[in-house]
């Protein structure tokens, strides 16, 4: 497995870690099992020159936190007391394993929340994680 692959497989792995997520995806899902939902997706990478010998690659993956706020089920406030308690808790799992047990020289961790319509309306905790990695490339 490639360095995009085993990172990607480590990050998954964290999430999966992480209390009160029910489900997480190493792609983007259309019917969720369940709230709240994760879905892994890579979305940028670059390889920065360093020496002749060596590149810093760059992987940025898209990390999609769905949460369902219909009233019958959690509501409003409820769905958003859930991802303000993931911001904290997905942020200081990256900061305690910044190089995701060795497959990363160090990891970055940035999050925005947004609304999505799906089939029904969801808050949305939308997290990129940078995660850098010097290889040898001779």
């Amino acid at each position: 497995m490639g360095n995009y692959q085993t990172i990607k497989a480590k990050i998954i792995e964290k999430l999966e870690e992480a209390d009160g997520i029910d489900n997480v995806y190493g792609y983007e899902k259309g019917d969720l099992g369940g709230f709240p939902s994760v879905c892994v997706v890579g979305a940028e990478f670059s390889s920065d020159w360093i020496t002749e010998m060596k590149n810093n690659r760059v992987y940025i993956f898209k990390i999609k936190i769905r949460q369902e706020i219909k009233d019958e089920f959690r509501g409003a406030e409820g769905g958003e007391d859930v991802l303000d308690e993931l911001t904290d808790s997905i942020m200081e799992i990256f900061e305690q394993d910044y190089t995701l047990e060795g497959t990363a020289d160090k990891v970055f961790v940035k999050g925005v929340k947004v609304w999505e319509k799906r089939e029904m309306t969801m808050r949305v905790l939308e997290m990129t994680i940078q995660a850098e990695k010097v290889v040898s490339i001779i």
